[in-house]
């Protein structure tokens, strides 16, 4: 009887060894085509005006990492509070369907499109542009601190007034111009929010936008203040922040914008995990196209540029 445990058990681990050298494959099914919208609007705001502009894709099985281009013929009506506007046509130069003539949004009015490409469901959106909040008070510390790797990092302080009696949302954002920093905090109206990376997954970015809510502080003056890691140089054993110039932007965005972007962060950062938890658990990303994926959202944003110059550290 022990003899024939034994042979069993040595059978069971024999196989586990086959079991480990055999491929499993997986079919997964493939999904239902859907168009993948994104379109942000906002009012005219200089130095950068933005026209109105979408861009549109078919969407790609969950574990597909591949660059795909986007769809250029499809047909795209653009509407007005209901009014039918013009037929966004795609443009190389822009790499977006935008309109002959420059259109540009304005707060309260409802703007919707309605897309069709033969292969896939029609989509349709809705959605207004908020009301601007302006920066009170704006200034940078250029040269903040230096982090356990030698690198400067520089601080920024931004002061505005939260409109009372409303639901108001926010993102901010700070590039070089066009390009993002990354950025971080210690304000717990942003670190508490879901998608702001703990401090413990060292394997996660910083965002590129600090998404939050007036839920705390409605109708009060509010302080943010954040980092971001300047571009920096060395030699000969010395070390400098460079002279460059940085565009922050406090935007004033709705729910759906919102829920859409702090989404896709959760879900960027469950797909990467972490060095020692692993993977996290998937997260859907919210959308307000219908019968589709993606974003169709207004906002409206109080800008400023700032020259930072040198400083050696």
């Amino acid at each position: 009887m022990i003899r024939n445990v034994k042979y069993i058990l040595a059978f069971g681990f024999v196989l586990g060894l086959i079991a480990c050298e055999t491929k499993l494959e997986i079919e997964m099914p493939e999904p239902e085509p859907k168009l993948v919208m994104n379109s942000l609007f906002t009012p005219f705001v200089p130095p950068y005006p933005k026209s109105i502009n979408v861009q549109l894709w078919g969407n790609a099985p969950i574990l597909d990492t591949t660059v795909y281009d986007q769809i250029k013929d499809a047909e795209i009506l653009w509407f007005e509070n209901g009014i039918f506007i013009d037929t966004l046509k795609y443009e190389d130069k822009s790499k977006s369907y935008a309109s002959p003539i420059l259109i540009f949004a304005e707060v309260g009015k409802e703007y919707s499109v309605v897309v069709s490409k033969e292969g896939y469901p029609p989509i349709s959106a809705a959605c207004i542009v908020p009301q601007k909040v302006n920066i009170d008070s704006l200034s940078i510390i250029a040269l903040a601190g230096i982090d356990d790797e030698n690198s400067a990092y520089s601080s920024v302080t931004l002061i505005f007034h939260d409109p009372k009696n409303e639901e108001n949302y926010y993102d901010i954002i700070l590039s070089d111009p066009g390009k993002p920093y990354q950025l971080w905090t210690s304000e717990q109206i942003i670190t508490q929010e879901a998608y702001y990376p703990s401090d413990l997954a060292l394997e996660q970015e910083k965002p590129k936008r600090l998404l939050f809510n007036d839920s705390t502080f409605d109708g009060e003056e509010k302080t943010i203040v954040f980092y971001y890691e300047p571009p920096q140089q060395e030699d000969y054993n010395v070390r400098w922040i460079s002279t460059h110039i940085v565009y922050i932007e406090l935007r004033s965005v709705t729910k759906d914008y919102y829920t859409y972007f702090t989404s896709v962060i959760q879900n960027q950062n469950s797909r990467k995990g972490d060095l020692f938890y692993g993977l996290g658990e998937p997260v859907n990303a919210c959308t307000n196209v219908e019968n589709g994926y993606g974003i169709f959202s207004g906002y409206h944003v109080d800008g400023q540029s700032i020259n930072i110059d040198s400083v050696i550290f």
